[in-house]
């Protein structure tokens, strides 16, 4: 994220092509790499942190006057606004610096080791579903993609504090107890049973807490 760093060094294996188009730049000993983005989101959640430049982006091209400012927003570099070239004003751009304050969210005990059994569990529901993928219907791996991808989501939700975590984490949970009570899926009826009475009380657990914060809700608009 260092200034002189920026639009630098595409190159993943290979600094021939770097060399070639002028965009190589070696390290510094005087200062040290300052590393994430100029706009470094603060999350941990690895669905979010997929999209998140996009509503920037989207945001960006929203605020422009004309037509054809819009389009550079969406096309041109991130660093670009009205009046400066392609890539934007280097003497415009924030200049980060190392070291970088850590986005460290701290949750309880508990839930670090409630999210740690089900990361587990995931594992080896994704561990199943690729052994068996050949002979799954497309519609239950499909089924399986989308429940991977959203718990990974709502782990990372949890860490980031989202107020409507709860209330997916409940839906995941009886998502899950619905779908497996007569549907095996990890092919021990035993491990089967024990993580799918987990579930059934991580769900009764995450339904009580919805609650819980829809009646903040609700009680937060009435102030309002």
């Amino acid at each position: 994220s260092n200034k002189w760093c920026l639009d630098k060094n595409y190159a993943g294996v290979l600094i021939v092509w770097d060399r070639l188009f002028k965009t190589f730049e070696e390290e510094r000993d005087n200062e040290p790499i300052a590393y994430g983005l100029v706009d470094q989101p603060q999350s941990l959640n690895v669905m979010w942190l997929q999209v998140f430049y996009f509503r920037a982006v989207y945001r960006k091209a929203r605020s422009m006057t004309t037509w054809s400012d819009t389009f550079r927003a969406l096309f041109y570099g991130p660093g670009w606004f009205p009046g400066t070239p392609r890539l934007g004003d280097p003497d415009t751009f924030p200049d980060v610096k190392a070291p970088r304050v850590k986005y460290d969210p701290q949750l309880p005990k508990w839930m670090e080791i409630y999210i740690l059994v089900h990361f587990l569990i995931l594992l080896l529901v994704q561990q199943h579903w690729i052994t068996e993928l050949q002979v799954f219907p497309w519609v239950s791996s499909l089924a399986f993609t989308m429940f991977i991808f959203f718990s990974t989501g709502i782990i990372g939700a949890m860490y980031d504090g989202w107020w409507w975590a709860p209330l997916l984490e409940a839906t995941r949970c009886i998502a899950y107890v619905a779908y497996a009570r007569d549907n095996p899926i990890l092919a021990h009826p035993l491990l089967d049973l024990v993580v799918l009475a987990y579930f059934a009380v991580s769900s009764v657990m995450w339904c009580s807490q919805s609650m819980a914060v829809l009646k903040a809700t609700l009680k937060h608009h009435k102030l309002e």
